[in-house]
């Protein structure tokens, strides 16, 4: 579902339903049931690392460390933002079958979008918990 859209903003959030039996009376039927998803911006907060200097952006999660040079994009010091920020750009999507957040990383109000933290998610327990938290940087 769209929660806001417009320039350089997309936030969506992701409502999830299965199907449970409903017995009434003499009569079963099948309901649709709300499953919780985690907050992916609380998974990046809690699994992501992230610095930014005039000529790299730097994102650590787990063990893994990707780094971005972006002094092509041309971007002048004064026009960065003070940390790469995740939470203008974010999208649900459905990738061998299972369900995936991407959270697009920008570093500036224009121009500069670096790539996406992407997470993938497992139903545990009874919800989407994160399964996996990878960075794919803009080719």
């Amino acid at each position: 579902m769209t929660k806001d859209i417009g320039t350089g903003v997309l936030q969506r959030e992701v409502h999830v339903f299965q199907t449970q039996p409903r017995k009434s009376g003499k009569t079963q039927s099948l309901i649709p049931v709300e499953v919780p998803v985690d907050e992916p911006l609380a998974i990046l907060l809690k699994n992501v690392k992230t610095e930014l200097t005039p000529n790299k952006a730097s994102i650590n999660i787990g063990d893994k460390k990707y780094r971005v040079d972006i002094k092509p994009l041309g971007i002048q010091p004064g026009h960065l933002f003070d940390e790469i920020y995740f939470g203008n750009l974010i999208n649900f999507e459905i990738e061998n079958n299972q369900l995936v957040a991407k959270l697009g990383g920008q570093i500036s109000p224009v121009g500069g979008y670096i790539g996406d933290i992407q997470i993938t998610y497992i139903f545990k327990d009874k919800m989407y918990q994160v399964k996996s938290v990878e960075f794919i940087p803009h080719e």
